[in-house]
């Protein structure tokens, strides 16, 4: 019988990432429109993986993933609505970690999440502070990434981010 391991190993699990995944949506306080990018990465568990994250050493975790279009429906679907950035950042996240995306990755869990959205507002940019090349950046971090702490946190937005500056190159 194969040694049992936690899920929760980075070397278990299979990162994920689409980053530049364009976003236009209604600040539903001043009905005036804001655009940018969200950037996803989740950590994909092992097939045979359980809620309580053991599996066994001895497997191979294939590199099924959510593709780049579902990726965008998601993150389409929160934001075609009057919205606030920040409601977007933790439905996206959230809706990743639920069962709902299971589906989508090949009936695996999607064991950690994080999300981080930069746009730039009509209302900040039109109205108000008058800032047109400020952007505002929201982030949301869910299941096993987020109990690193922030720590961990600031490494998971460190590496989205990279990752955005490399593909817009």
């Amino acid at each position: 019988m194969p040694t049992q391991q936690r899920a929760q190993q980075p070397e278990r699990l299979a990162w994920h990432e689409h980053v530049a995944l364009d976003l236009v949506s209604t600040c539903e306080h001043h009905l005036l429109p804001f655009s940018g990018v969200a950037h996803v990465g989740y950590l994909l568990a092992p097939a045979d993986a359980s809620d309580e994250g053991v599996v066994a050493a001895s497997e191979e975790i294939p590199a099924a993933a959510l593709g780049r279009a579902r990726a965008q429906a998601l993150v389409d679907h929160f934001a075609t609505r009057l919205q606030v950035q920040e409601r977007i950042t933790e439905q996206v996240a959230d809706a990743l970690i639920g069962a709902d995306v299971r589906a989508c990755v090949g009936g695996r869990r999607i064991a950690g999440a994080c999300v981080v959205i930069e746009a730039a507002h009509m209302c900040m940019s039109a109205r108000g502070v008058r800032k047109p090349r400020s952007a505002t950046v929201s982030v949301a971090v869910r299941g096993v990434l987020s109990a690193g702490g922030t720590a961990a946190t600031a490494r998971m937005v460190a590496a989205l981010m990279s990752a955005r500056t490399a593909a817009t190159r």
